[in-house]
């Protein structure tokens, strides 16, 4: 992060990509947007994401226990994020 002057005088905040994820993170914004995607994937598409990491799932798994390990392996970067799209 880095706080720069304007010719008009007034400050700035400049901020990297991967600064505002971290903030993101921190603060819930990338789960809930993640979450919020994934709602719209059935029990199929959920497992199917797991499997292409090598991560078995269970008949005894809820679907939201299958979107918590995604949102994990995200956050860990063993998933793209673009998985959730």
């Amino acid at each position: 992060m880095k706080i720069t002057t304007a010719s008009s005088g007034k400050k700035r905040v400049k901020i990297s990509k991967s600064e505002w994820e971290s903030i993101g993170k921190k603060a819930g914004w990338m789960n809930r947007s993640i979450r919020e995607k994934l709602n719209w994937k059935d029990r199929s598409e959920l497992e199917s994401i797991l499997e292409s990491v090598g991560i078995a799932s269970y008949p005894n798994e809820t679907d939201d226990d299958l979107k918590d390990a995604i949102i994990s392996n995200i956050e860990d970067g063993t998933l793209d994020p673009s998985v959730a799209e």
